[in-house]
């Protein structure tokens, strides 16, 4: 009788773990609207930062100061936050798309961290003055 009680106390236990490990976070659009930046070496050992800005209407543009590239020469984007899926379409000077998708982690009013699909992560701050 024991037995059967500690069994059933476990696969309970087992249940309850695997279906709280399949919830997905939900994060708000609105907190993803500003400047957001990272720091970044160039190829050539420049320091600098890659900064996206997200504005409402879901575009945005993102640009590198470590390879002299400022705001006014930004690449523009597109992107959509679904849940916790930040999928953003970067628009080429040729008229191509890229596409790429993100699982974002954290999304406050100071700190933006997602995944890609390799799982390599990044991280960004806000910001409001120059990078």
């Amino acid at each position: 009788m024991k037995k059967s009680k500690y069994l059933l106390i476990t696969l309970l236990t087992s249940v309850l773990v695997i279906t709280s490990c399949g919830e997905q976070k939900s994060f708000s659009s609105a907190l993803l609207i500003g400047k957001w930046k990272r720091p970044v070496v160039a190829p050539d050992g420049k320091q600098g930062f890659d900064c996206y800005r997200y504005d409402n209407g879901g575009i945005g543009a993102t640009w590198d100061t470590s390879e002299d590239v400022s705001e006014g020469e930004a690449q523009a984007f597109r992107w959509v936050l679904s849940e916790d899926q930040l999928s953003i379409t970067h628009l080429g000077q040729m008229g191509q798309e890229i596409p790429k998708r993100y699982t974002i982690k954290i999304l406050n009013s100071t700190t933006l961290s997602y995944t890609d699909n390799y799982g390599t992560s990044f991280t960004f701050t806000k910001f409001t003055e120059q990078p």
